[in-house]
């Protein structure tokens, strides 16, 4: 396993990118509160930002919409200049050097999230004895010395490694896979192929599978945390740039097209959002296979080529380019997004 000290900087820093993200979403949804724009009809919504600015130079009592903005473009900065700071830990490693700085669309941010979530688990421990806490009875609670380590300051941490033997349990942690579901009410089916709300027990034929949603107290066995990620992550390949083959940007536009073909009847949103998936899930799959060959563990097949070997195995798009392409190769792609 990686230096410990190494892995928390990379959390402290990915954490700190988000919670500085929140930051300047809210700041300057904040600002845009100093003066509300209402159009006329049939003017183009591209027109508010125009306006407001105009609004903001012709009156001199803005001055705190001003000062306003401009600690929004400083939080910006500070933004940009840990984003680097976290492509300079990713170096140590080797999916990062061998692989993912090759993928255009995802960036130091996202790099660095999807290898704390793959690679490792953060988890509490108690000050005074190190054993594992548990949450119970509304706080954490140490069973070794039965006492809550409420009001003890801040929790300990200890990092241990994680391990997806398969793709699918790679991707069900990250909540990308699909269980039961009532077609009639949409409600995810118990065990015991009951409907909570409807309280029947649902037949084979008013199945469907979708993705799980979180559910009121009951704890999920996904992390939503990488649920958002890959729709973030599946929303970045699109604003790339293909190459004509072999790219994420590529491989969407023909499921796109797929899905133009099989789902003619649902709206545009809908096919898009299919596509999306399926980019992202290629993605992933392909993340687990570098990670898996780089780290020297047992790889399987995918479940639809083990199945039936006819199908076609898609091998990880970039992986293999070598240092003397790599320029020619990002001079094909948009600048890579977070």
């Amino acid at each position: 396993m990686q230096n410990e000290m190494i892995i928390k900087e990379l959390s402290y820093m990915v954490r700190t990118y988000d919670g500085l993200n929140k930051l300047i979403v809210s700041t300057k949804n904040r600002l845009t509160s100093f003066f509300p724009i209402t159009l006329e009809e049939g003017q183009d919504k591209s027109l508010k930002k125009e306006l407001r600015e105009q609004q903001y130079k012709n009156d001199s009592t803005l001055n705190g919409y001003i000062s306003g903005k401009r600690q929004a473009e400083g939080l910006e900065q500070i933004k940009g200049r840990l984003e680097r700071d976290i492509g300079k830990h990713l170096v140590y490693w080797d999916i990062w050097n061998q692989w993912l700085t090759n993928v255009p669309g995802i960036g130091h941010y996202y790099a660095g999230k999807l290898i704390l979530l793959y690679y490792y688990k953060f988890e509490s421990i108690c000050p005074t004895c190190g054993t594992l806490i548990v949450k119970k009875e509304q706080t954490f609670f140490c069973e070794n010395c039965q006492k809550s380590i409420k009001g003890e300051g801040n929790l300990v941490f200890k990092v241990t490694e994680r391990d997806f033997p398969r793709i699918s349990s790679w991707w069900h942690f990250l909540g990308m896979h699909n269980t039961p579901h009532h077609s009639v009410c949409r409600t995810r089916l118990t065990d015991d192929g009951i409907c909570p709300k409807c309280k029947v027990i649902v037949s084979e034929d008013d199945i469907i599978y979708l993705k799980p949603k979180r559910q009121a107290g009951i704890q999920s066995d996904w992390s939503s945390t990488g649920r958002t990620l890959a729709y973030l992550i599946s929303g970045s390949f699109v604003k790339t740039k293909g190459n004509g083959s072999r790219s994420y940007r590529d491989y969407y536009d023909t499921r796109r097209e797929l899905r133009e073909k099989t789902h003619n009847d649902s709206t545009k949103g809908h096919k898009h959002n299919m596509a999306q998936n399926e980019t992202v899930k290629l993605f992933l799959s392909h993340f687990w296979q570098v990670a898996r060959t780089i780290d020297g563990k047992p790889l399987t097949e995918p479940y639809i080529v083990a199945k039936d070997p006819v199908h076609n195995k898609i091998e990880p798009f970039y992986w293999g380019i070598n240092h003397e392409a790599r320029e020619t190769h990002f001079s094909m792609c948009e600048p890579r997004m977070n």
